[in-house]
């Protein structure tokens, strides 16, 4: 699994990969699938993925600096004192996960 080169940690359900379709996995989310492709934005690929507590993922690139990447965040721990945040790091900027919100970056900075 090659999304495993980035932490033992991290887990991916691929829906698209490489601008092609899963047609297993697409079809157990139909909604998120049309919504990607009815959002008139070209889209390279989109999966779900999840970490364990307290885990991270190695610095990586994707190579390629005319891809942005977007993260929506569906259900972030710590979100409240009793936690430490949830963190994502690109380049020099490290900003919180929020349930909810998009962060968009260029994954061809470290």
């Amino acid at each position: 699994d090659e999304a495993s080169a980035y932490g033992q940690d991290w887990r991916t359900l691929v829906l698209m990969d490489r601008g092609r379709w899963d047609p297993i996995n697409a079809a157990l989310f139909p909604q998120t699938c049309r919504l990607i492709d009815n959002s008139g934005i070209p889209a390279v690929e989109a999966f779900f993925a999840a970490m364990k507590p307290k885990t991270i993922i190695k610095p990586h690139s994707d190579t390629c600096n005319f891809v942005l990447t977007s993260h929506l965040g569906l259900v972030i721990p710590g979100q409240d004192e009793s936690h430490p945040p949830c963190r994502l790091s690109v380049g020099d900027q490290t900003r919180p996960w929020r349930e909810g919100q998009v962060s968009q970056f260029d994954t061809s900075l470290l």
